[in-house]
């Protein structure tokens, strides 16, 4: 078998340039990149494996990805004293599995160079020579708990559909008594990673990792890069792939030297994004907004600081009725557009002369009694509770009800809700971070299975939820709620009806192995 190593070379040029001017001196710092394309594959029994020639760049290709703990990943790595990398675990399988490859970065220019890592989605369109538009086997649910290949449509195109369940680690080896192991590669991060080690790609999003050691001239290092299908992946992840490079830049280490820049990074790739044409950087800044009267004059009723996150240039705003709770007023215009430009150093710019965005209001005759779990109600089906806010409707998780005692709650809602930024005050005890926007009603903390039954009844009223927001990457249930369930001999159990949900941004995991389902309102 050939060696599995896979080798990028980064060239260091070894003369210096010298721009003169007139009126100075500009010197053009030395860069380099280089790229190999990555591809992984999650296994479906019928996988097969790729080789290539162990001298060039390229295609790294995992195949018969499986979930996996964490142990599990690490004793499947074994390397020869030859450097030949294998899975120990071979036996049953069609195609070999194949979990790491050994990445060596070579200096061979004459100066000392500074080395980053990063991984890149590769989208569609974004490079001809990158094998997007594979097809993949079109898996469904068979109704008995587990999942089959379609038999009308066996095959459907690949999306990178991995990309949100997929790990991507970097590791080294270390020789041990036993033979050669994976080694943690300690980021000085402290957490956040996983099994101690640098992260590359993890819940769908890159992390690029910058090496604190110099590679001198003539002196390579070697990784091992390794692809993970985590335990609480579930059947409907088979056959699904990513399509990715792994990019490694390096540049002068002297005082204010720069690095080739890396192709940006969209959460959302689509079509023409992510590649070296498409993707944009995303900045982080915070925006200062005003709410405000107009009769006559402009009388302020309050201020926020509004935390984004968008591409630099024009960034349109728009007013968020969740910033208004408890004031007595709600957005006079919800398509009301503020337009204010971002720069790459997240610096904001408003319009004309104004130092915040600035959006009308009017009065609402609404106000909130936060003593209160509801508006009114009871919860019987006489006298349901009646939910007016977000506030309100994360108090539902507090009355699930239960299958045991055959006991529910009625809800109704009784006017539109935004749920944009809104956050519970108990959810960062529960293990909910505020990045993943809305948690579902019946999100446990410590369990990656299943969510409490909703075994309730809500009419929405014909009202519309605006502003649900899910990035969901640990979790099997997805949803405004995570689990609606019913009860034979109750035919009000488990209801929900008479509600719209509005452009929802949702994305999370379901696993087809139970018998569980997404709550779609």
């Amino acid at each position: 078998m050939d060696k599995t190593k896979r080798h990028l070379v980064l060239s260091i040029v070894s003369f210096l340039l010298v721009l003169t001017l007139l009126g100075g001196t500009t010197f053009a710092w030395y860069m380099d990149a280089e790229r190999v394309g990555s591809n992984f594959q999650a296994g479906v029994l019928d996988v097969d494996l790729t080789e290539g020639n162990t001298e060039e760049v390229v295609p790294l290709n995992f195949t018969n990805l499986r979930p996996l703990t964490i142990d599990q990943l690490r004793d499947a790595f074994q390397m020869d004293e030859d450097g030949v990398i294998t899975n120990k675990n071979q036996e049953g399988f069609e195609g070999v599995p194949l979990y790491f490859y050994q990445v060596n970065v070579e200096n061979k220019g004459t100066l000392p160079a500074r080395v980053n890592l990063a991984i890149r989605e590769q989208a569609k369109g974004s490079d001809p020579d990158l094998p997007y538009g594979h097809t993949i086997p079109n898996i469904v649910e068979n109704g008995t708990g587990g999942v089959q290949v379609d038999e009308d449509e066996p095959e459907i195109a690949c999306q990178n559909d991995l990309r949100g369940v997929l790990h991507i680690q970097l590791y080294r080896v270390a020789e041990t008594a036993d033979g050669y192991a994976l080694q943690p590669i300690d980021n000085g991060a402290g957490d956040g990673d996983i099994d101690g080690t640098v992260t590359l790609w993890k819940d769908g999003k890159p992390s690029d990792y910058a090496v604190p050691e110099i590679l001198k001239a003539g002196e390579k290092d070697s990784y091992i890069v390794a692809a993970w299908l985590p335990e609480t992946v579930g059947n409907e992840s088979q056959g699904q792939h990513f399509h990715a490079a792994l990019y490694v830049n390096a540049g002068q280490v002297d005082e204010g030297a720069s690095q080739a820049p890396l192709p940006g990074w969209s959460d959302s790739p689509s079509e023409g994004e992510g590649g070296e044409e498409g993707g944009e950087t995303q900045v982080q800044a915070t925006v200062k907004v005003y709410y405000e009267t107009v009769d006559g004059t402009r009388t302020l009723v309050k201020e926020v600081d509004r935390a984004i996150e968008a591409a630099p240039g024009s960034v349109d705003l728009k007013p968020a009725a969740s910033e208004l709770e408890g004031t007595g007023y709600r957005p006079a215009n919800m398509d009301e557009t503020y337009t204010i430009t971002l720069a790459e150093d997240g610096t904001v710019t408003y319009q004309g002369e104004d130092t915040a965005a600035a959006f009308t209001v009017e009065e609402d005759a609404y106000v909130d009694d936060t003593s209160k779990d509801f508006d009114s109600g009871d919860g019987t089906k006489e006298n349901p509770f009646l939910i007016m806010n977000a506030r309100q409707l994360d108090n539902v998780r507090k009355y699930m009800g239960s299958s045991t005692r055959g006991d529910f709650y009625y809800f109704e809602i009784g006017r539109n809700i935004d749920l944009t930024g809104y956050y519970g005050e108990t959810w960062a005890e529960q293990g909910w971070t505020e990045d993943r926007g809305w948690m579902p009603i019946g999100w446990t903390p410590d369990s990656n299975t299943n969510c409490d039954e909703f075994w309730g009844n809500l009419d929405g009223q014909g009202y519309t939820i605006t502003g649900l927001t899910i990035h969901n990457p640990t979790n099997v249930q997805t949803g405004l709620f995570g689990w609606v369930k019913g009860q034979t001999g109750h035919e009000d159990a488990g209801v929900i009806r008479n509600l719209k949900v509005e452009e929802p941004d949702v994305w999370g995991r379901m696993n087809g192995s139970t018998n569980s389902t997404l709550a779609r309102v």
